[in-house]
């Protein structure tokens, strides 16, 4: 048995994930604070508009669910009454 790493072994721990030019490339493509920080503002604006039209959509739904629900109520008050003695005899 030797000390020494065998070639295959070498050769698995040579192999870098990436050459000097794709780190090159990617540090070059990477935004700058401007870039980052208008992609933000973008995203703050449309997670903003997102945020109003589900809350529109949200008040939307319960309006149409309160009127509904008197819908019924008034229904149940006013139409569904049974007749009285007193109802029928006059």
């Amino acid at each position: 048995m030797s000390d020494e790493a065998s070639s295959s072994a070498a050769a698995a721990s040579h192999h870098p994930t990436h050459n000097d030019d794709e780190l090159r490339a990617e540090n070059a493509s990477s935004p700058s604070a401007a870039e980052v920080a208008e992609r933000r503002e973008k995203n703050r604006q449309m997670f903003n508009k997102k945020r109003g039209e589900l809350l529109d959509d949200l008040l939307r739904g319960l309006d149409i669910l309160v009127y509904a629900e008197l819908s019924a109520v008034y229904y149940m008050e006013y139409v569904c009454v049974a007749p009285t003695k007193g109802d029928i005899l006059s």
